[in-house]
């Protein structure tokens, strides 16, 4: 009997106790207006089965993988990964959706470009949680070209991540099939750490170059109530935390990492030293280990919901007093750690002279036309309770 040839995208949900928001999410990706496209749900051993909902998911296109028993999240983006057939893998998660027009939009973008790696800006939604009304955030477009970002992740490194927000991921990206089936064969795994999108940022560089990045987005991320960045956001982010490195806990830091330090600060600077040891070409076999840290204490100075009460990490002189030791590989210098503190802090004051450049800019008549202003199609009306919802109404605005 012969097979019916493989569709050109793969989207995959990986799931874990939210069948509510999954419908919703599902419900966008058959919307598209473009049908060669495959669904995998991974479903990770959850309590509410996405088996019980089966008979909505009726859809020949859509396939449940389910676990026998509860994976990390990492195993279960793999797991999904690994079962997709189509030519591009689009992971988002259980409470995100497709943009309006996307798939067909990504589509054009391959034709254009053959790019291996497709990526575009990605839109927030936030569920309504509590007494929190929902909010939508639209992203900024752009202008549509190719990024260097074998460059990107290389100054990223340099500068302590500071960038990674600007590299593709496995994430709300399209990533070719076959560069996923090379990075298997060469690693024996695709994804790798407590972050399996950031790992994917940090790996994807090494094996293209370029990547094509598509100014207008395609993609929304949700915020519900059960999902990390959700509860982060609402809860504050030490419980949230705990609870996701929970599923983690036979996990092994890099042994660069001080096993002292808070898991929210050491699982950011793990997976720059795991993807370092894969990748020494891309990352020349070094590691910045002080622009790391400065970037970390940056971090939770600022953040406090990073904070720990009785916690040392928040003050940075006690950090690097108490850091000096624990660097087996690598002598931590005192005097970089503060070179790359003051470096970090003059990028932020830049990066924010920038935005008010540019926020300055577009609020001049005369130059709107070459800086046209993000409108707010929501300002004025409320914003749907659904993500699904939402994918109607600017369906009906496009």
């Amino acid at each position: 009997m012969q097979q019916d040839p493989p569709p050109l995208f793969s989207v995959v949900i990986p799931t874990h106790n939210r069948t509510s928001t999954l419908i919703h999410t599902v419900s966008t990706v058959l919307r598209q207006d473009y049908c060669d496209f495959e669904i995998i749900i991974s479903d990770n051993g959850t309590t509410d089965r996405v088996s019980s909902i089966r008979h909505i998911l009726s859809d020949p296109r859509i396939k449940i993988h389910d676990h026998s028993e509860f994976a990390t999240m990492t195993a279960n983006f793999e797991a999904g990964i690994a079962k997709a057939k189509g030519s591009y893998i689009i992971v988002i998660g259980d409470d995100d959706a497709l943009m309006p027009g996307s798939l067909k939009a990504i589509r054009n973008c391959i034709e254009v470009s053959n790019s291996p790696i497709i990526y575009w800006p990605v839109s927030i939604y936030f569920w309504p949680i509590g007494s929190s009304a929902p909010r939508f955030i639209p992203a900024t477009s752009q202008a549509s070209n190719w990024k260097d970002i074998w460059s990107i992740a290389r100054t990223s490194s340099f500068l302590g991540d500071i960038l990674n927000h600007k590299l593709p991921s496995c994430y709300h990206c399209a990533v070719s099939n076959s560069l996923y089936q090379t990075v298997r064969t060469e690693k024996g795994f695709v994804l790798s750490t407590q972050a399996p999108d950031l790992f994917a940022a940090y790996m994807l560089p090494y094996y293209s170059r370029l990547a094509y990045f598509h100014g207008e987005p395609l993609t929304i991320n949700g915020r519900s109530k059960n999902s990390n960045s959700g509860v982060g956001y609402y809860q504050g982010g030490t419980n949230a935390w705990n609870s996701f490195v929970d599923q983690y806990k036979d996990y092994i830091y890099h042994q660069m990492i001080s096993p002292k330090a808070p898991s929210a600060l050491n699982h950011v600077l793990d997976v720059a030293c795991v993807a370092r040891d894969n990748f020494p070409d891309l990352y020349n076999n070094k590691c910045y280990v002080e622009a790391s840290w400065a970037r970390l204490v940056n971090l939770v100075r600022s953040d406090n919901t990073l904070r720990e009460n009785g916690t040392l990490y928040y003050n940075f002189f006690d950090l690097f007093s108490i850091k000096l030791v624990h660097y087996p590989r690598k002598p931590f210098s005192t005097l970089a750690l503060i070179f790359y503190f003051v470096l970090l802090n003059l990028y932020k004051q830049s990066a924010k002279l920038v935005r008010s450049s540019a926020l300055f800019l577009r609020s001049t008549k005369s130059l709107s036309c070459l800086y046209p202003i993000q409108k707010d199609s929501f300002r004025s009306s409320p914003v749907p309770t659904t993500i699904s919802s939402l994918y109607l109404l600017l369906s009906q605005r496009k």
